[in-house]
């Protein structure tokens, strides 16, 4: 492993941690540290061959040009495969956490746990502005202004998870303002959850909730940071993957078509987006 450099250790945070990482054989490393990098999330992009992760509840797989961002604590196993070249960097929790309460719903004080797949659309914007936080450690200057220039590259990378990355605890109270969630946004939630495998539209949830439909938009927005029927998409694809990982026998497609998803290629896509692995990887995983 070659860690990239800098001069001035005093610019950035304790903790902070970027690298690039070559590989000519396979690799595979069985690890379980609760305590490992308690402060920081650990994100690998692949730039060729490919990178599996074994966490607590799931596996993630990212391949050239995606990426992986997952709790080191929560690790349990790590491969990846021979002549891997791949970027790894550390993520300092208490800075996402800080702006969490300004961009997205608070997560009763823990850090955001995002999904830990990172799509080819995510991934390669996430290597360009780590490798411009590693310029600005490499670029001569005093360790202050450093250290001012490595935060707002930081930042940058926190907000752009937080705008695109799945978050998987929200849904409390939006920081802008202090605000809780409305009764009407909970039973909006509520009814989804009740019935995302029935064919419901924006009327139904609005009517459920006892709001107008453009209020229903504007709630979700402020304190889900989605749309009602992104949240529904996502819920009907974690009813899918319950379903995967207690081996229903049930062929994928008629999964699929009971959780709304009418192609079955589509519903795919849309699981592998979110759970980095396709169904099928899933029910091979938990068969037996």
């Amino acid at each position: 492993m070659q860690a990239i450099d800098t001069h001035a250790r005093d610019a950035f945070p304790a903790g902070v941690f970027l690298g690039e990482c070559h590989f000519g054989f396979g690799l595979d490393l069985h690890t379980r540290n609760p305590g490992a990098a308690p402060a920081a999330y650990a994100i690998g992009l692949p730039l060729a061959g490919d990178l599996r992760v074994t966490l607590a509840a799931s596996e993630v797989h990212a391949g050239a040009g995606e990426g992986v961002i997952v709790d080191p604590a929560e690790v349990e196993r790590a491969r990846v495969s021979g002549g891997s070249h791949f970027v790894e960097f550390h993520l300092p929790k208490s800075e996402v956490l800080r702006l969490a309460g300004a961009w997205t719903p608070a997560t009763d004080g823990r850090a955001p746990r995002f999904a830990p797949h990172l799509s080819a659309q995510l991934a390669p914007r996430l290597l360009f502005m780590a490798a411009q936080a590693a310029h600005v450690l490499q670029t001569p200057g005093q360790p202050a202004g450093l250290r001012m220039l490595f935060q707002r590259w930081t930042e940058m990378i926190a907000l752009t998870l937080l705008h695109e990355q799945h978050v998987d605890n929200t849904l409390a109270r939006r920081a802008s303002g202090g605000a809780p969630a409305p009764a009407s946004l909970r039973r909006a939630i509520d009814f989804i959850q009740a019935h995302a495998d029935g064919a419901i539209g924006l009327a139904d949830i609005a009517e459920a909730a006892c709001i107008s439909v453009s209020s229903l938009l504007r709630h979700f927005q402020a304190h889900v940071g989605m749309s009602p029927y992104a949240f529904l998409r996502t819920v009907r694809l974690e009813r899918a993957h319950e379903e995967l990982t207690r081996g229903a026998p049930d062929d994928i497609r008629d999964i699929a078509l009971r959780w709304g998803f009418q192609n079955a290629s589509k519903f795919s896509r849309a699981y592998h987006e979110q759970f980095g692995e396709r169904p099928s990887d899933t029910r091979r995983r938990h068969a037996g």
